[in-house]
């Protein structure tokens, strides 16, 4: 058995993932969402017995805030007694050849620095290099214990080397007097000093009346595909157990997942890729999904982890495109039940398109599916 459990992470990721039978069963967590929802996933951790605390891997996908926050609060309190047997996690060492006076994202180097602090297992699987997708080679196919494997679909060398140029660019809007990148002991200090990882603020969306979306009209506007550097760098893969398939796109781009498909359909002598869910990237941004990536796929549900504070996602021309090229007989899973979200709730648009919605129980945030 395999459960998917988005967690509530408000407008990021954390995704608690478990499988194996009663008695043996295995964990991964990819992500950590934002440091305001960081409480969820400690109690998530505090629910198991001490002596089931392993997680078989952690992925950081990439060094936006809504995905790496909740991680590196987690790092801080090791006295819940988890350990992950590896990390995987792009940060400065893995973007190439710094040069000089180059500085990285003040979150990753915060990760960097706890990681290595800690001693923590980084990007073993990939001989501690980068977590990257070659250029020619079979897509990289990684087997965990317990009879789990992991195929990687995301990133390329090229989305890693986009990122270190932007690097200088995302920690000096924060940071006027800083250490060098990778310098453990200086982030660790400057870390001990930064305040905005202690309880924070709560997010409150009220609901109201919504129209249902005009569907036809949204599949007129043209795709236009994301090209944020840290979107580009995240780490995506698909999880294969048992007869099971599930894709965990990250923020990842588009046309990077649409190529890295199409070499796992050829690899596999595939037409489409059957999948029994599909975490849609970048919290279904209409600059992430795309009807060619959704072409190459024949999935059962669709996941969307954000509860719309930030950016108003998913956008509906996202959903527009799955709930009309995303097959038959699909269901839209929701992580929080918001106006955004809500909209899509509508049984005259569901009979048409033939898909169903879930959403957490009434009061609840967070959902968990069993593929």
């Amino acid at each position: 058995m395999l459960t998917l459990e988005m967690l509530p992470a408000k407008n990021g990721d954390c995704l608690w993932i478990e499988y194996g039978p009663p008695g043996d069963r295995r964990r991964l967590l990819i992500d950590g969402g934002t440091r305001a929802t960081y409480g969820g996933l400690r109690e998530r951790i505090e629910a198991l017995p001490p002596d089931e605390r392993t997680f078989e891997l952690l992925v950081v996908t990439h060094v936006d805030n809504d995905h790496v926050d909740g991680i590196v609060r987690l790092l801080q309190n090791p006295q819940l007694g988890f350990c992950f047997k590896d990390v995987w996690f792009n940060g400065w060492r893995h973007l190439g050849d710094p040069g000089d006076d180059v500085l990285g994202p003040v979150q990753a180097e915060y990760l960097a620095a706890r990681i290595t602090n800690k001693r923590l297992s980084w990007n073993r699987h990939f001989e501690k290099s980068a977590v990257v997708v070659p250029p020619e080679q079979e897509l990289p196919r990684i087997p965990l214990a317990g009879g789990l494997q992991l195929v990687l679909l995301s990133p390329t060398s090229a989305e890693l080397t986009r990122l270190r140029g932007k690097w200088i660019d995302v920690v000096t809007d924060v940071e006027k007097d800083y250490p060098d990148p990778g310098s453990t002991a200086d982030w660790l200090r400057r870390f001990d000093r930064d305040r905005r990882y202690r309880p924070d603020d709560d997010f409150d969306d009220a609901l109201g009346p919504e129209r249902p979306p005009n569907v036809e009209k949204l599949l007129e506007v043209k795709f236009e595909p994301d090209d944020a550097e840290a979107n580009g760098s995240s780490i995506a893969f698909l999880l294969e157990y048992g007869g099971v398939r599930c894709l965990l796109g990250g923020d990842a781009h588009a046309p990077v997942l649409e190529a890295s498909v199409r070499r796992y359909l050829a690899e596999e002598a595939l037409l489409k890729l059957p999948l029994d869910a599909f975490k849609v990237p970048h919290h279904g941004s209409k600059k992430n999904v795309s009807k060619g990536l959704l072409d190459l796929l024949q999935c059962r549900r669709f996941l969307i982890s954000t509860n719309s504070s930030v950016h108003g996602h998913p956008d509906d021309e996202s959903v527009a495109r799955i709930v009309a090229y995303g097959g038959r007989d699909k269901e839209l899973v929701f992580n929080y039940r918001v106006r955004q979200t809500e909209k899509w709730d509508d049984p005259r648009l569901a009979r048409k398109y033939h898909y169903r919605t879930r959403y957490p129980p009434a009061g609840r945030e967070g959902v968990p599916v069993e593929l």
